[in-house]
């Protein structure tokens, strides 16, 4: 079986057990899920480098830049603050984004829902800090600006 069927069942069964059977993998090798209306979490399998990668974007916050960096840095030290995510300014939006890479090879959907549950509380829990929803348009910019840097 091709790392790109193992993802592609392996994103079936996520599917099947959170009761959305329509949801698939992309001929891009995208998906992405909402959770609570709110966060939308886009999953990536990068194939050639035998990965998924994670990422939601978190919203644009507003106040002191300086020391919204020293947080995100303070964070992304040893990945202790984002649950062993990276958070990250998207250059065109100014939003935060909160990435995270899988391995492909021997991923099986109980460690899969394992690292989603991590990711998702990392990026509620960010969101909330960093002020609030992000706005549909700033998030559609980042989303297509992180696609350019995303090939499947």
């Amino acid at each position: 079986m091709s790392d790109r069927q193992h993802i592609a069942q392996l994103i079936e069964e996520l599917a099947a057990d959170l009761g959305i059977p329509e949801m698939k993998l992309g001929e891009d090798g995208t998906c992405a899920l909402q959770f609570d209306g709110t966060l939308t979490v886009y999953i990536a399998h990068l194939e050639a480098e035998r990965n998924l990668t994670l990422f939601c974007y978190l919203g644009q916050p507003e106040g002191d830049r300086a020391a919204l960096f020293q947080r995100l840095l303070e964070a992304n030290f040893f990945w202790s603050g984002a649950a062993g995510a990276t958070l990250s300014l998207e250059r065109e939006s100014g939003g935060v984004v909160l990435m995270d890479r899988v391995a492909t090879h021997g991923l099986h959907l109980p460690e899969f829902m394992a690292v989603l549950e991590r990711f998702v509380n990392a990026a509620e829990s960010w969101r909330t800090q960093l002020g609030g929803a992000a706005e549909e348009d700033s998030e559609t910019v980042a989303v297509q600006n992180l696609g350019g840097h995303i090939r499947a």
